[in-house]
């Protein structure tokens, strides 16, 4: 897959990530997602904690979990369809 592809990918990903966390109707969803959105973007885990008002421990475990489950959409949007019979 070329680079811009994957971009695109992850973009469209992210797009459903915090559209999910919004639907969810979950504070902490939605914070998660923007967390990821915003470290995606260059921010440290120092501002992140600051903004989020939470620990950097807790920012580094927060990213770890939304890149997982980022990785995770990835690997079934490029997956082979399963056979039916």
């Amino acid at each position: 897959m070329k680079d811009t592809d994957n971009e695109m990918t992850t973009e469209m990903i992210s797009d459903v990530t915090r559209e999910r966390a919004i639907y969810d109707n979950s504070p902490r969803a939605y914070r998660n997602a923007r967390i990821e959105e915003m470290r995606r973007k260059g921010a440290t885990y120092k501002e992140l904690a600051e903004k989020f008002s939470i620990s950097i421990s807790r920012v580094r475990q927060v990213v770890a979990v939304q890149e997982r489950r980022r990785l995770h959409m990835l690997n079934q949007v490029d997956a082979p369809l399963r056979h039916a019979t």
